[in-house]
Order: structure tokens, then sequence, then C-alpha cells
């Protein structure tokens, strides 16, 4: 279990990887380089880690064992390299490799947030601004027009009808949205299911998950990782919860590399053209190379897709606003309109 305290940042955590390549790379032991971190590290977490890292190698508790009380901090794929002697001259490369792929998945997700964020401060304050009509501007209209008498046109009927519901049950209202933000926030599958429906953001958020789990894939095979295991430690680094069981339950499914394509395809996140690829590279023992190559190709195409999202998003969110916002005020002025044809 991860230790209090300890907990990091994806760039922290990158930043923790490529400073121990570093200095691995140049001849410096694991004891020195902990001792390092732990006397010289800006960052007091990456101080502390490296303090109580330092203390376990000094009781004689291996490296793999010490970094396995912080599974979200070093991956089982290097815990699993650490365990194998053979392997041991390779592990400055896997933590160059996995800081430029922490580095990656960190800006990925820069990206979607960025793309993501407009839209939704545009809804929230459209939200704000309709509920403040809805309850503090729609009353003093409602009872004015009380005051004059007569029947009120339906539209207008309508407004007042939903003004004084939502005034009433106002307490039931916030507690229903707090909870259904609960609900969104910690339930991961169901808010990667609604964002899915979302036009373009779904296609986004498919190549997003191609991404992490090729970039992963391509590093776990070239370290000669069972093709597996791989597969399972590549899926636990893509974001998206349902990509990442679909992912991992593949993973369980499979034995041999001839099954990839087949096994992939069942996933339904990639198109066929990357399945094609796939085929080709199983046959030409070539998979890191063509995984690679995947996740290259979808870290450039995945800002084209964002774009086209947010300018979707835009252009509804602006008229679904104009559109409510100026059926509430029309509907307003109806009776006024109405009173003044009969003067």
């Amino acid at each position: 279990m991860e230790l209090f305290g300890t907990k990091l940042s994806r760039d922290a955590i990158s930043l923790l990887h490529r400073q121990l390549g570093v200095m691995l790379a140049t001849g410096v032991s694991l004891d020195e380089a902990f001792n390092t971190l732990a006397e010289e590290s800006e960052d007091p977490k990456i101080k502390r880690l490296s303090f109580r890292i330092k203390n376990d190698l000094a009781k004689g508790i291996s490296l793999g064992d010490s970094f396995a009380k912080y599974p979200n901090i070093f991956s089982e794929a290097l815990i699993n390299i650490l365990s194998q002697e053979d392997q041991r001259e390779k592990v400055s490369k896997v933590l160059f490799s996995m800081a430029d792929a922490l580095e990656g998945a960190s800006s990925l997700k820069s990206r979607i947030l960025r793309a993501i964020f407009f839209p939704a401060l545009t809804f929230v304050i459209a939200i704000f601004f309709i509920t403040l009509l809805i309850v503090f501007v729609i009353p003093v209209f409602s009872e004015m027009f009380a005051s004059f008498g007569g029947s009120l046109p339906v539209p207008t009927q309508f407004v007042v009808t939903i003004s004084v519901w939502v005034t009433n049950n106002i307490l039931y209202i916030i507690i229903a949205i707090a909870i259904l933000v609960f609900v969104f926030i910690k339930n991961k599958k169901l808010k990667y299911q609604l964002a899915s429906i979302i036009p373009r953001l779904g296609v986004a958020l498919k190549k997003s998950s191609v991404i992490l789990f090729t970039r992963h894939l391509s590093i776990m095979l070239s370290f000669d990782i069972p093709l597996e295991e791989a597969i399972r430690y590549s899926s636990g680094t893509v974001n998206n919860a349902l990509h990442a069981q679909k992912l991992k339950n593949m993973g369980d499914k499979i034995s041999d590399a001839k099954q990839l394509k087949e096994k992939l395809h069942e996933t339904r996140i990639f198109p066929k053209i990357i399945l094609k690829m796939v085929d080709a590279g199983t046959k030409s023992n070539s998979l890191v190379l063509v995984f690679e190559q995947i996740s290259k190709f979808y870290e450039k195409d995945i800002d084209q897709s964002l774009n086209k999202f947010t300018t979707l998003v835009e252009i509804v969110a602006i008229f679904l606003v104009g559109i409510l916002v100026g059926g509430f005020v029309i509907s307003m002025y109806l009776p006024i309109f109405k009173m003044a044809g009969g003067i």
C-alpha cells in the first residue's frame, strides 16, 4: 500500500524517473542516487520518498520490493524488470522511456482538459444566470402580471410555472445536483460512458486511449516483457476506465501474438487500419515499431479531433444559451406586448 504523504503528480513522477535514469546512466549507484535526491531534490515529496527508499536499501530491502510500496509511482513493469537479474543494466533506459511516456500522457491530458474547459464553463455560466432569472427575476414579473389581472400567454404561463416549481423545490434540486455530481466524479466508467456519447469528444477519447496503450506497449515489448504482461501493464496506463477494462480483459485472454489482431478488434477501440498494421507487425516480428508509430501518428492527429469538438460545442453552447435566455426574456414581455396591443 502506498504510504501517506508520497502521492506525486504525474509531472513529478516523470521528473523522478528522469533524474534517476540520468544518475544510473552515469554510473551512480542506487544508494548514491536516492541519497542525492533525499538531500538535494527541490520537491519535498520526492525528498521524503527518496529518504524512505534509501532507508529500505540500507536495511537490505531490494529496490523492487521498496518500489512495490508505491504502486501509484512505480509501475509493475519497472518492478518486474528490477526483479530480473539479467535486466538490471536496462533500468536507466526503462526509466527514460517511462519518463517520456508520462510526460506525453500529461501533455495529452492537459490538451483534452483545455478542449473541454471552455465549453463546460460556458454551460455552467449559462445555467447560473438562467437560475438567477428563474428564482429572482421571473417571480417579480409574475407578481406584476398578477396585479394586471387576466390570463397570461401560454409561453409566459409555462415559464412562470417553471419558476414557481424551481423556487419551491430549490433545496431538493441543489441536493440532487450535488448527489449527481458526486456519483459522476466517483464513477469513472459512467463518466466516460457519457463522454463517449458526445460527438467528436468520444472519438478524441478513443484516440487518447490508443495513444497511451500503444506507447506503453511498445516500451514494454522493447524490454522483452511477455505480451500478456505487457498488455496488462499498458492497460493500466489508460485513463478511460471503460477502455482500460476492455484492454485488460483482452490481455487475460491472449496467449499468442497471432491472436493480437483478433483480440484488439473485439475491444472496438482500434480502427481497421491499425488492425492491419498490427497484423503486418505480427507477421514481420516488428510490433515494437508498429505500436511506436501508431502512438506518434495519433499524437499528431488528436489535436484535430479536439479542435473539431471544441468548435462544435461552442456553436451548440451559443445556440442553446441564445434560445434559452431569449425565450425567457420574450415570454416575460409577451403580456406587456399584449397589453400594449389592447390599448
